[in-house]
């Protein structure tokens, strides 16, 4: 990965933290159109898919989020032994709970409880 993409990985994971969705979704969105095709591009896709489920979540577009969550998944898997720094792992876990509540359109989900990117600390 590039020090660009890896810049905008990381101002993206702040962006989405804050919950700033649509933000972190145009951070990572602007790099992946750049990307050559392969896993990281397929891990920034899943990413971008993830903030994508979380706005349409906010907005309470529940089919939508519905639909890109299971595209976030997939995609998000292409990033466990690439990304060590990122609890991949962990976002996949989180997100995979989020299956139900999404699939039941209740909104029981508040905003403040979605799921963060957390770092892992690795030794370089």
């Amino acid at each position: 990965m590039s020090r660009e993409q890896q810049e905008a990985l990381d101002r993206g994971i702040n962006l989405f933290n804050e919950q700033r969705f649509f933000e972190a979704h145009e951070e990572w969105e602007e790099e992946w159109r750049l990307m050559a095709e392969g896993e990281d591009k397929t891990f920034f896709q899943g990413l971008i898919y993830t903030a994508a489920v979380f706005l349409k979540y906010t907005q309470r577009e529940c089919a939508g989020a519905k639909e890109l969550l299971n595209r976030s998944l997939s995609s998000l898997r292409a990033g466990m032994d690439r990304h060590p720094d990122i609890s991949v792992g962990q976002l996949i876990d989180d997100l995979t709970g989020l299956r139900e509540p999404f699939e039941s359109c209740t909104f029981s989900v508040q905003e403040r409880s979605l799921p963060i990117i957390h770092r892992n600390l690795v030794n370089w």
